[in-house]
């Protein structure tokens, strides 16, 4: 949806910002629409990462395994057996497990793009 779209929605929701012009909601409006795309292509990226160390996918090699209990990575395997050690990729510092892929490191930009954007309109 665009903007112009959602516009009438947002004048019948909140009444409270009648004082303010189309022109100004757009401009709002519009900024919220770009933070709502970043955080759902950001989404889309951290499932390719997940997809290109899964194992089980076929697309990466690096051995990872992704289960309920979150993304872990294979540390060792036993040959002619069923055991296998891993380490919990949470205990990892910061965002060094998303560097691994380029879809991880750009995850990473799109997150804190979504996340730390602030915007602001100023009404003269």
């Amino acid at each position: 949806m665009t903007a112009a779209e959602l516009l009438p929605t947002f004048r019948e929701q909140f009444p409270e910002f009648a004082s303010k012009t189309d022109d100004a909601v757009l401009l709002i409006i519009n900024s919220a629409l770009a933070i709502h795309a970043i955080c759902e292509l950001a989404t889309i990226y951290l499932a390719a990462h997940i997809c290109t160390i899964d194992a089980d996918s076929g697309v990466g090699g690096s051995g990872g395994s992704v289960d309920a209990g979150g993304v872990r990575e294979k540390t060792s395997d036993a040959a002619k057996s069923i055991s296998a050690s891993f380490v919990s990729l949470a205990s990892k510092e910061g965002d060094a497990f998303y560097t691994n892929t380029p879809y991880g490191r750009m995850y990473i930009t799109l997150r804190d793009a979504c996340s730390g954007r602030r915007f602001s309109v100023r009404i003269g």
